[in-house]
């Protein structure tokens, strides 16, 4: 199973997706937002986060049933997760929805949150898709800069440095 995320923990600056800052309602600094993120996301609090892990939080984030129990999802690797997901139609999100949501759980400011959803929405028609979730699998890989399938805590927090900072360079140039 590859490890998405891990327990090392550091700083790096990329160029960001949008030009809108992060933000959050009570104040909480992108640091706190990316280590309760990772919290979130590490299923069986072991202190990494894999694909599938990513998969089962962002559903309970975004409140959408997956038609494979979690215990299966945990077992399965990245192609097979995608292939799933491919053969699920349901597998989508609004921006409404994602802006929404997201915001509820975590409070992260509805412009940032809906900056970073249009950053993904590749073809702009409001509904980031499966294949848009695979760009952005690929995409945290490549900010990670050594495409080894290994995302750590820090490679983990440069993305979302690189997604909440200031300034823009687009997500399909290469990270500074």
């Amino acid at each position: 199973m590859p490890v998405l995320f891990s327990s090392a923990y550091g700083q790096h600056h990329h160029a960001q997706l949008h030009s809108t800052c992060h933000c959050h309602r009570n104040d909480r600094s992108e640091e706190d937002a990316v280590q309760i993120l990772m919290t979130e996301m590490d299923h069986d609090k072991d202190g990494e986060v894999t694909t599938a892990e990513v998969v089962i939080g962002l559903a309970d984030v975004l409140q959408k049933n997956l038609s494979v129990p979690d215990e299966i999802i945990l077992g399965m690797n990245e192609a097979s997760l995608i292939a799933l997901a491919k053969l699920d139609n349901s597998i989508h999100v609004t921006e409404d929805e994602f802006v929404r949501l997201w915001h509820e759980k975590f409070g992260d400011c509805v412009d940032f949150v809906a900056a970073v959803f249009r950053s993904f929405d590749d073809n702009r028609d409001g509904i980031i898709n499966v294949q848009e979730l695979e760009g952005i699998l690929f995409h945290v890989r490549q900010v990670a800069g050594n495409l080894d399938g290994h995302i750590t805590t820090q490679e983990f927090h440069d993305f979302f440095t690189w997604v909440s900072t200031d300034g823009i360079q687009g997500r399909h140039s290469s990270p500074s």
